[in-house]
């Protein structure tokens, strides 16, 4: 206000300085027109100036006035802000307030005490709505956030006190308080919580803990305490304990005063008579020793003390008190008895040792010896006290001895020496010594000596001597016949018929032999140095790395290349040489020869399997013609009846339908059993594809159900109630195996059997690896035990001449392999037989 009253005062006299300035213009343009009317003006004019001068000082006077009233203003407003800010540097507390809505705080306000606390104004709070949760200590917000989410649950909580990291960078302490505002329902609408700045008091806390931990301290390593026991008439009427017993026994001055006894039940009962004796002795004026004692601290722990009492007397020489100095020797005791144990294990030691122990004076004369050192030589300990050190050494070694510890004494130290001993009883005993001087006062008063018996020593190197001779003649033998393996290895190798290689550790050929040139139609030059990996058709680096890694041979049939570009298959065997990732042998078999057999011996197979195909059809024709007449029979009767009808005119339209439905399906049955017939009997190569078992046994009983029913044989057929598994196979090639077995339980029924019965059981293992099992079982005439281990050989039949060819049972032998199965039989003669096929099953179920 002040400053704009004077900013328009100053406008004003800059309006009237111009007009001032404008009328002395108009003056002098009158004057230069009128002279005389300018002087006639001129008094009068002096006098307006006069008048209007001391008006424009009147102005400029107030004018000062009014700056120096501002200037006085603005000196007491800052004064008064550097009041301010002081006042605000020595604030400690200030209020923050968190506005809640429906249980969730929706914004924060600090109070302008902030500043001082967090070095924060309120405005950086409100531009960063979350500086108040980054300006806690990271240790901390834990502890702020769980009160925050208790007082916003409803919770009282109690002030908490934890540290913010000022603008600054220093760490402060605060105390957190906080008091919630609720609305007239009792609804949380709000929370003020206030901040106090407790650094200074956190400080001070710190420094007088601080100072008790020194104090303590040196409590702790006080090991001195006096005590007083005032005497009246030779008795003990007081004791007082000074404050220095608390670092030695745990206890204060006061609560010896409350427990008269406590000094008593405080030593250790074993040495509590020792205590009360000095005491007895002490008060009766008698001289005594400081005794050592244990006491038991206050922590439980047991402690040395030495207690010495000094007696005072009064000027007649009457013990009016004395007084006890309580030391601390525990770690004295510790430590003799650390030595004691010591030297107890170290005497153990010695005596214990296998070596001979001396100690001899410098005039020989034996101060010590060890038990060892007593045995060997046959003394005992009276004896040594009279021995003398040149009596136990043999004459010859006893100047060396003399030289040895002349050494000693002139250079400070000598090797180890072997010298001889005398025993008792006369016996020489090489020993391996060695000699080292104690000193007392600089000068040598004994000689230590540790000597080792080197009679078993010697004669093992007598034994030695005469092994190594023995071994390096077994050596010139061993090396004559390993020189007539190798001739006779390398022989061998030239005659091999398969082809060997020797490979390193790169993969190069080292060695091959005739074979594998020849195998291979390339030199020998030409192989060796040759990459291995290049002869082989398939990737031969994983199989040898197996090899050399788990030692152990393996076998894979592989494709070599000739010279010329030939492929050959092979059968290779791989075995380690030596050491792991040394060399390599692979010895390689030329299969061509084998694989031809193999293909003819395929082909003989399915000649066979044909030819037995054959025969089963042969067998089981009655039965199929049997199977066929029924339909063909009713169709038969279904036609001359319907003949008959037309003649007679009496055609049933329902009654046609129906029988001729029940014509067309018998005919459907001939169909499926001639198509049936017609897939058996072509030839079949093995693909193995999922194959349900039900189903096979379903199209064995179309071919031979009727001829098992024609012989009057009850079939009783079982399957799994779940559903079974498929397995991969042929379903040609499984159902001449059922016919063959089927076929073999009717034959072996004698006539005259009661009840003859076949059973076909299918099942599902409980095996780890799934296995559909079929079991064949008759209770015919059984096989003779002399026969079952020969049932499954090509040829082999307990039939009659003409009515079989011993080929049945091999050809399923052979198939149930080919499908990776089993078979198995059981048989007891005169009461049946059962044949057990396990096949892996598929992964997966086949439906019917």
């Amino acid at each position: 206000m002040i400053s704009e009253e004077l900013d328009d005062k100053i406008k004003t006299i800059r309006n009237k300085l111009s007009f001032v300035e404008n009328l002395r213009k108009s003056l002098k343009d009158r004057v230069e027109s009128n002279i005389t009317s300018l002087f006639e003006s001129n008094i009068a004019l002096q006098e307006r100036i006069y008048q209007r001068t001391i008006e424009l000082d009147n102005i400029n006077k107030k004018l000062q006035l009014e700056i120096t009233e501002r200037k006085q203003i603005e000196e007491a407003l800052r004064l008064s802000e550097h009041r301010y800010k002081h006042l605000l540097g020595a604030i400690t507390d200030y209020i923050y307030t968190v506005d809640v809505v429906d249980g969730e705080a929706v914004s924060t306000s600090h109070g302008p005490g902030c500043v001082a606390v967090t070095g924060y104004t309120s405005e950086e709070y409100v531009r960063d709505p979350f500086l108040w949760y980054q300006m806690i200590h990271a240790e901390d917000r834990h502890s702020v956030m769980e009160m925050t989410r208790r007082v916003l649950a409803g919770d009282i909580m109690p002030s908490i006190e934890h540290r913010i990291t000022n603008k600054d960078g220093t760490i402060r302490w605060v105390r957190n308080t906080i008091v919630p505002r609720r609305d007239k329902e009792g609804a949380l609408i709000a929370y003020d919580g206030l901040i106090s700045d407790i650094t200074e008091r956190r400080r001070t806390d710190e420094a007088l803990k601080l100072s008790e931990q020194r104090y303590k301290h040196l409590l702790n390593a006080t090991t001195d305490y006096i005590y007083t026991v005032d005497v009246s008439e030779g008795r003990a009427v007081s004791t007082g304990h000074g404050p220095g017993c608390l670092a030695v026994t745990g206890y204060t001055s006061e609560e010896y005063a409350q427990d008269s006894f406590l000094w008593y039940r405080m030593i250790h009962p074993e040495d509590r008579h020792n205590a009360s004796d000095m005491a007895g002795k002490t008060l009766r004026g008698e001289q005594v020793q400081p005794v050592e004692h244990r006491i038991i601290h206050k922590d439980g722990s047991i402690r040395w003390v030495r207690n010495t009492p000094v007696p005072r007397h009064d000027k007649d020489g009457v013990m009016i008190a004395y007084d006890g100095l309580i030391t601390d020797i525990t770690e004295r005791k510790l430590a003799e008895e650390a030595l004691r144990k010591n030297k107890e294990r170290l005497a153990d030691f010695f005596d214990n040792a296998y070596d001979m122990i001396q100690i001899v004076d410098m005039q020989g004369r034996f101060k010590y010896v060890n038990r060892s050192w007593l045995i060997t030589l046959g003394y005992d300990t009276q004896e040594v006290e009279t021995l003398n050190m040149s009596e136990i050494i043999h004459p010859d070694f006893l100047s060396e001895y003399d030289a040895v510890l002349h050494e000693i004494l002139t250079t400070g130290h000598a090797n180890r020496f072997e010298t001889v001993f005398i025993t008792k009883h006369g016996r020489h005993i090489s020993v391996l010594g060695s000699v080292s001087y104690s000193y007392e006062h600089g000068k040598p008063s004994a000689a230590r000596g540790i000597f080792h018996d080197l009679t078993e020593i010697k004669k093992a190197e007598d034994t030695l001597k005469r092994l190594n001779d023995d071994l390096e003649l077994r050596v010139k033998e061993r090396t004559a016949q390993l020189y007539h393996a190798a001739s006779y290895l390398e022989s061998v190798l030239t005659s091999l018929t398969d082809a060997l290689f020797v490979i390193n550790s790169s993969f190069t050929i080292r060695r091959v032999n005739l074979s594998a040139c020849i195998m291979l139609e390339y030199k020998e030059k030409e192989l060796v140095g040759k990459d291995i990996k290049s002869v082989f058709s398939e990737n031969l680096e994983t199989v040898i790395n197996e090899v050399r890694t788990h030692e152990k041979a393996k076998d894979e049939f592989m494709t070599v290349r000739t010279k010329t570009g030939q492929t050959i298959p092979v059968l290779v065997n791989l075995s380690r040489l030596g050491k792991k990732n040394e060399e390599t042998i692979i010895v390689v078999h030329d299969m061509r020869d084998i694989k031809k057999l193999e293909e003819e011996t395929q082909r003989i197979q399915l000649k066979m399997l044909s030819a037995s195909k054959m025969a089963t059809l042969g067998e089981i024709a009655t039965g199929i013609a049997h199977e066929i007449n029924q339909p063909l029979t009713y169709i038969s009767s279904f036609i001359q009846g319907l003949l008959l009808d037309i003649r007679k005119q009496r055609l049933d339209e329902k009654e046609v339908q129906k029988d001729a439905g029940t014509a067309y399906k018998q005919v459907g049955r001939i169909v499926d059993i001639i198509q049936h017939l017609r897939t058996f009997g072509r030839r079949d190569d093995l693909e193995l594809t999922p194959v349900n078992i039900e189903t096979v046994l379903n199209n064995t009983m179309l071919l031979i159900g009727e001829r098992i029913r024609l012989k009057n044989i009850k079939l009783q057929r079982t399957l799994e109630k779940n559903e079974l598994p498929c397995v991969p196979g042929s379903a040609n090639q499984l159902e001449q195996v059922f016919i063959n077995l089927l076929q073999n339980a009717m034959d072996a029924f004698p006539k005259g059997t009661a009840n003859p019965t076949i059973k076909v059981n299918v099942s599902l293992s409980s095996e780890k690896r799934k296995w559909v099992v079929i079991k064949i079982s008759d209770n015919a005439s059984g096989i003779d035990p002399e026969n079952l281990d020969k049932i499954f050989e090509p040829f082999f039949t307990t039939k009659e001449v003409g009515k079989g060819t011993g080929l049945g049972l091999s050809i399923v032998y052979g198939i149930i392999s080919e499908h990776n199965g089993t078979i198995a039989c059981e048989s007891v003669k005169n009461k049946g037989t059962v044949f057990t096929i396990k096949i892996p099953a598929c992964e997966e179920t086949v439906g019917e």
